[in-house]
Order: C-alpha cells, then structure tokens, then sequence
C-alpha cells in the first residue's frame, strides 16, 4: 500500500528567520520574528542622540 501523500517521514523545515532594518526620516526600525524596535533621533544631550522604543 502506498504511504501518505508528501512522504509522510519527511518534516518540513522551520522558515528562516526573517529580519529587517528599515529606515525612514530620523526612525530606524529593526523588525524579528520576535517583535520589533524602533530607534529615533532625539537630537538631545547625553543621550547619545537615540531613544528606543517597543513597536
């Protein structure tokens, strides 16, 4: 008797995992499988010119 269609032994492979890093004006945007982070110029003092925040 034939076996399950698509093999059935075979496991399929876990999709790579996909980064991006998008800029756009002064934002920064790196975005995970786990979630993303969005980095701003602030253009303030002693804050090394960058905020960061969950999006």
């Amino acid at each position: 008797a034939p076996g399950p269609p698509g093999g059935g032994a075979t496991a399929l492979a876990p999709e790579p995992e996909q980064l991006a890093l998008l800029a756009a004006g002064g934002w920064l945007r790196l975005r995970t499988p786990y979630g993303s982070i969005a980095l701003r110029k602030t253009g303030l003092p002693g804050l090394s010119g960058l905020s960061v925040s969950p999006a």
